[in-house]
């Protein structure tokens, strides 16, 4: 049973799109201010200086990176490298965020990780812990060998809840309390989160119960409301009287009620009553040593307007004593049910939630007519007997109002079932939306979407479901092999009954949600074609299509290439053979920027500037042409002001600076969904740098402003200078860098959405208004900008012409749909898609043993092929690089269709040999 349910949730899981989160962002991230402190640290805890290699590659900083930093200081010693080092490290250069980012804590771990313990103990001791205390909780209490035992088992939640990022699947626990040690450095709060997550494992209760009371304590944000008896209650202060009013007589009546029940029931009464009436509180009660530890707990899962478990023990043991102080308390909240006006925004129930067990009600309802006993109505129509368990947290208004609510997260099946059994009753109370943890049940906005092209909504629904059902279980499993040990031959008898029920429904969700997720490509692809005019394959067609791939690939890139000449992501996409493989397009945020002035008068060190190339017979300065130039630029994008917001155009004499504030300024000010930055000007000679008085911007300086400020949102580059192609393959190499394979599917999901436009190859010197006048040009006909490339562009039939480039880093390259599953392996990079301009990819058949044919696929290099043939032409031939072989004449289809994926094959020059 627990074998084919693991089987079902694994296909599940592998069709959800995941998407990465990032660290919460937090002024406790070290910057380059703190340089001087941190060096001063290392050196007062005698850090062994030579050792900054080691430090800075566990630290994230990459290889090439270090080999440029000690070349450039190789006469200043490694006192100077080490600064250097730790420069690029408080910049986030590199790997740095991956890491943990530039914190006291990652910074501790690496000086562990290469063997430099007493340094990283002293720091911890003398600086880190007095500055962060909630560092210092962590790590005393993570110290516990039952922590690394059991974390991974927590992992789903721990990435639900963004504790730590989603990254590959970590080894060990060890690793796994790295990033989450890194993330509390980064935010003080997550550990508080972290403590109620340590919670829902019973090896790790305690644990997480001790860590939120030192806190609590630690960080006193909560103020407290003292009862007559000096009984302390938490909760958020209020401005409202009458609110403060009612907490202290919460205070009061837990107090009274426990006072009340000293002597009765037994301990063995209330543990029993509890452990079978209130499954959720299970795993809680086994870490309960006595009756004060029962009746604390009873307190706690009390809240303001619900003291209903409280109230259920004394009427069911019958305590005389408590029975008046419940009377009184709930006369007295029956004030505060008169309506939601009085109590919107005020905290009911004061724990700290995982977005995990949180339910959300949107109602559409004025919240004057509502009182708080609609709520309780509506929190009873929805789950029923359930109702009981779901605990208000607050009530806020926005358009209507909103409802949120806890619930124990071992009840998300039955509650979950619950609410979608009872949906359309809640519909008729006005209500919008409602989530159950991640698990979106109703969305009435994405319900008037489910008929159109449009299914974002569809998607991010069942990756949410999925998401809370793999946390759900993972939880379930923990407490439920921990339950076998408490129970006797006949409890596990029927709790073994129970569970079979329990995870045959389940399994049976999950057979019903696989199902949907395998079959909901095909109806996608259905429903996109029964809107065009396109004739829909059967399946006939389609095993065609499998045995005769070659003609099917080349029938796509040449449709691609047909629209794709000249290119915008404004212009002309409706009437595109293929318009789902590219990226919707937006109106766009516009900043122009110029390079001005006489490059021979900068003192730029190490630099060659390569300015553009003057056409012969064109008169008049540099200068004035290239002003020239921008101004036409200029013209283009103001002829359409909806479609392009113009926010700057150059100005003159600027410096590298002065242009990056600009860009960083766009980034964090653009109100749309896309910017567009347009540069014209002088070039730096083999990287398409763009040139200033005071220095150059590279891709990399770009990159990371848009990582920083603008991740997630669309950014058009177009570079119009000497050798401004090699920026193409800079961004291929930084997507390769972070993993990303080469498909829009993969760009899209990590939200790095880049489309570059160059006037020239990486080797070529572009020439001054060719690409302005020649190359791009506004269409009255589709409204927008159009720009040409992959042809060759001049301005007289005399001039040295160049090639423009293009690639839209967020174009689909493989054959799913946009919200399918990719269908790239590791072996698809950036590096090898687009190296095709220099590369060949050879097919060789090996008939030397005519029983025993051999096929390879081998990518030569243009420089290596005239030799290549040569030897081939001399019957030998030495393989070198051979990217696919295997047995026989005839490489099967499979492999044909690997090779377009990861190399783009029909682009490549194809050439096929026979060795005998």
């Amino acid at each position: 049973m627990m074998m084919t349910f693991q089987f079902f949730l694994l296909i599940a899981l592998s069709f959800k799109v995941v998407s990465t989160n990032t660290l919460p962002t937090n002024e406790e991230y070290l910057n380059i201010t703190n340089l001087d402190e941190i060096l001063q640290a290392l050196e007062k805890q005698n850090f062994e200086v030579a050792k900054w290699r080691d430090l800075c590659l566990v630290l994230g900083i990459y290889k090439p990176t270090l080999n440029g930093i000690e070349a450039t200081n190789q006469h200043h010693g490694v006192d100077r490298c080490l600064q250097e080092c730790l420069s690029s490290w408080l910049s986030k250069a590199d790997k740095v965020k991956q890491k943990g980012g530039p914190t006291w804590y990652s910074l501790i771990v690496g000086l562990r990780n290469i063997k430099e313990i007493n340094t990283a103990d002293k720091i911890h001791r003398n600086k880190h812990s007095q500055e962060h205390p909630a560092c210092e909780i962590f790590e005393r209490y993570t110290s516990d060998s039952s922590i690394q035992k059991n974390l991974l088992s927590l992992v789903n939640l721990l990435y639900g809840e963004k504790i730590v990022k989603k990254v590959l699947w970590p080894k060990d626990g060890r690793e796994l309390l790295q990033h989450i040690g890194n993330s509390i450095c980064v935010n003080y709060q997550i550990l508080e989160a972290f403590g109620v997550v340590l919670q829902q494992s019973p090896v790790t209760m305690s644990i997480g119960r001790n860590i939120l009371k030192e806190y609590k304590r630690r960080f006193p944000e909560k103020k407290d409301v003292t009862s007559s008896d000096n009984k302390n209650v938490h909760f958020v202060a209020s401005s409202d009287l009458n609110f403060t009013k009612l907490r202290g007589e919460f205070a009061d009546a837990i107090f009274d009620i426990n006072q009340a029940m000293i002597d009765k029931p037994s301990l063995q009464e209330l543990y029993q009553y509890l452990r079978w009436g209130y499954k959720h509180l299970r795993p809680h009660l086994r870490d309960c040593e006595n009756r004060a530890d029962i009746l604390n707990l009873i307190s706690e899962h009390s809240s303001l307007i619900d003291i209903g478990l409280l109230e259920s023990i004394v009427f069911k043991f019958n305590i005389e004593e408590a029975k008046p102080a419940i009377q009184k308390y709930k006369e007295n909240v029956n004030k505060f049910r008169q309506s939601l006006r009085h109590v919107l925004d005020e905290k009911f129930f004061h724990r700290h939630l995982l977005q995990s067990e949180t339910i959300t009600f949107s109602i559409d309802q004025d919240v004057d007519g509502i009182t708080l006993k609609d709520v309780e109505k509506l929190i009873k129509a929805a789950f029923k007997e359930h109702a009981p368990c779901i605990r208000v947290h607050v009530i806020s208004e926005s358009n209507s109002f909103t409802v949120t609510c806890s619930f124990p997260l071992l009840l998300y099946e039955e509650i979950n079932l619950a609410a979608m059994e009872n949906i359309e009753a809640l519909k008729e109370k006005g209500l919008q939306r409602l989530t159950i943890g991640f698990n979106t049940v109703y969305d009435k906005a994405c319900e008037q979407q489910l008929d159109t092209e449009d299914d974002h909504c569809s998607q991010s629904i069942h990756s949410g479901r999925l998401e809370q059902m793999a946390i759900y279980i993972s939880v379930k499993q923990l407490n439920e092999a921990h339950d076998k040990e408490d129970h006797t031959s006949t409890n596990s008898y029927l709790d073994m009954v129970s569970s079979v029920s329990s995870w045959l429904l389940i399994l049976l969700i999950l057979f019903i949600t696989t199902i949907y997720v395998l079959v909901k490509p095909v109806l996608t692809d259905q429903k996109r074609e029964a809107k065009s005019t396109q004739e829909t394959l059967d399946k006939e067609s389609q095993a065609h299509l499998q045995t005769n791939i070659e003609e099917t690939e080349q029938a796509r890139d040449t449709n691609d290439k047909e629209y794709t000449r000249s290119d915008s992501d404004d212009a002309g996409t409706e009437a595109a053979p293929h318009t789902w493989r590219h990226f919707k397009r937006a109106p766009k945020e516009v900043i122009i920027i110029g390079s001005f002035g006489n490059h021979e008068q900068w003192k730029l060190p190490g630099t060659i500037v390569s300015p553009k190339s003057i056409p012969v017979g064109l008169e008049g300065s540099y200068e004035d042409w290239i002003a020239e130039e921008i101004k036409s630029i200029v013209e283009i994008y103001e002829k359409n002001s909806k479609r392009y917001e113009l926010k700057d155009i150059p100005e003159k004499g600027k410096s590298r600076q002065f242009y990056l504030d600009k860009i960083k300024s766009l980034f964090e000010n653009c109100k749309k969904d896309e910017a567009l930055i347009y540069y014209t000007g002088h070039g730096e000679k083999d990287t398409g740098n763009w040139c200033f008085k005071d220095g150059v911007i590279s891709f990399n300086d770009i990159f990371e402003l848009y990582m920083m400020h603008f991740r997630g949102k669309s950014l058009q580059i177009v570079s119009d200078c000497s050798y401004s192609g090699k920026w193409i393959h800079d961004c291929g190499k930084k997507l390769d860098e972070y993993g990303i394979l080469s498909c829009g599917h993969k760009t899209r999901e990590q939200k790095m959405l880049f489309k570059i436009f160059t006037s020239c190859q990486p080797h070529e010197e572009a020439t001054l208004l060719t690409y302005s006048r020649k190359g791009m040009k506004y269409s009255e006909e589709d409204e927008g900008v159009v720009i040409n490339y992959d042809e060759e562009i001049k301005m007289e039939p005399a001039q040295k012409g160049q090639n423009p480039m293009l690639v839209d880093f967020r174009h689909i390259h493989c054959y799913k749909m946009p919200g399918d599953q990719c269908e790239l392996d590791s072996t698809c990079t950036w590096e090898d898609r687009l190296s095709k301009k220099r590369e060949r990819i050879v097919l060789l058949v090996d008939n030397k043993h005519n029983k025993f044919p051999s096929w390879y696929y081998l990518l030569i290099s243009e420089d290596a092929f005239d030799e290549f043939k040569g030897k081939q032409e001399k019957g030998n031939i030495g393989i070198e690089k051979v990217l696919y072989s295997g047995p026989g004449k005839n490489p099967p289809s499979d492999v044909k269709k690997k090779l377009n994926l990861r190399f783009d094959m029909n682009t490549y020059a194809s050439y096929e040999y026979t060795d005998h």
